[in-house]
């Protein structure tokens, strides 16, 4: 990045954090070294979930118009159909590769959780098809709203000045060496953990609520017959002026405890309590304090190190350019990563 973020063309933000994003999904998922952002290139495991994506939605909607179901293979290119499949097959590569590296990894991981050293490696079709799916759902699941978030931080870091100052302060404040950025370092910093909440607000990982089958109840005086399948609308709550003021911005001084400095008033009415992009109850997201982590670990050490700035020139719209199917499609988007040195750095903690 220091070589060639600060060049008058920038980076290319979606593809680098799609690495960065997968390249520790993958190792923590099943100790997996993919190398994408030393390299400078996509695995075959990128290229191959970036097909699934259009795809998938497709799917989605042929179950619901099962009659047009051939019309799909029609229109949808061959490769694309190929993706799923060949994610499934990588996957299972990767699950029996790491099955063989028991015990011969170099740190702990999640498959550890799925088949340890000590356990019994399952040979029966169904126990091993259900080893594979939990595992590619912990790599996918690493990478996606990982890559999301990265993306998205820095694109509303670019567009809020304000905000980027305030933030460049707080980090740059705290620590007077790279190395000592680390996570427990991490938790006193209010400012930063405000701007991923709000990042998370206007770009919530999945444009859908999680769904859930109705037994036959009552939710807010209607009644919901047994069967229909529920979802919260996240984007039109996150994006509601009846519980956001100024919902379209991003402020990340509404999330701020009123006994912060640069908490502001204006937003005191904020309905907060009304958003929760990590779902509720026993089926919350159970990565969130990984994805806490990583996130905060990522923006934390590309604000110390980097003045960002948009690659000046680009038609660019969030909200018109940025499309869902079975996952965010992002567009591409150039950004400079100016490399800060030492003496600028201490001029910014200072202000």
């Amino acid at each position: 990045m220091r070589t060639y973020g600060g060049q008058n063309g920038g980076v290319e933000l979606k593809t680098w954090t799609d690495w960065l994003a997968l390249d520790i999904a993958a190792d923590l998922a099943y100790n997996r070294q993919l190398h994408q952002v030393k390299s400078m290139k996509s695995s075959d495991l990128l290229d191959s979930i970036n097909g699934v994506n259009f795809f998938g939605t497709m799917n989605q909607i042929m179950k619901k118009f099962p009659l047009l179901t051939p019309l799909m293979f029609l229109v949808i290119p061959v490769s694309v159909i190929r993706s799923l499949p060949r994610v499934l097959s990588l996957n299972s590569k990767e699950v029996q590769a790491r099955i063989e590296r028991r015990g011969k990894t170099e740190h702990l991981d999640y498959f550890e959780q799925l088949c340890p050293e000590d356990g019994v490696v399952p040979t029966d079709k169904k126990r091993r098809a259900h080893l594979e799916q939990v595992a590619g759902q912990l790599m996918l699941a690493g990478f996606d709203p990982i890559a999301n978030q990265f993306y998205s931080t820095i694109y509303f870091l670019t567009q809020e000045p304000q905000v980027f100052s305030l933030l460049k302060k707080e980090v740059r404040g705290t620590f007077k060496n790279y190395d000592d950025i680390n996570p427990d370092g991490l938790v006193p910093l209010k400012f930063l953990h405000a701007c991923l909440q709000e990042t998370l607000r206007l770009h919530t990982n999945a444009s859908f609520g999680m769904p859930r089958i109705s037994p036959g109840a009552k939710v807010d005086g209607t009644y919901i017959p047994k069967g229909v399948v529920c979802q919260i609308a996240n984007f039109a709550a996150a994006h509601s002026p009846r519980y956001f003021k100024e919902p379209r911005r991003y402020q990340p001084q509404r999330w701020l405890p009123s006994t912060h400095p640069h908490y502001d008033q204006a937003f005191r009415h904020d309905h907060l309590k009304g958003f929760w992009p990590f779902s509720q109850g026993p089926r919350m997201c159970p990565g969130r304090e990984s994805a806490w982590v990583q996130t905060k670990l990522f923006i934390a050490k590309v604000v110390w190190n980097f003045d960002l700035e948009m690659v000046p020139g680009q038609d660019y719209d969030w909200e018109r350019d940025m499309k869902h199917y079975s996952m965010w499609q992002k567009p591409d988007l150039f950004v400079k990563f100016i490399p800060v040195q030492g003496e600028k750095r201490r001029e910014v903690s200072d202000l």
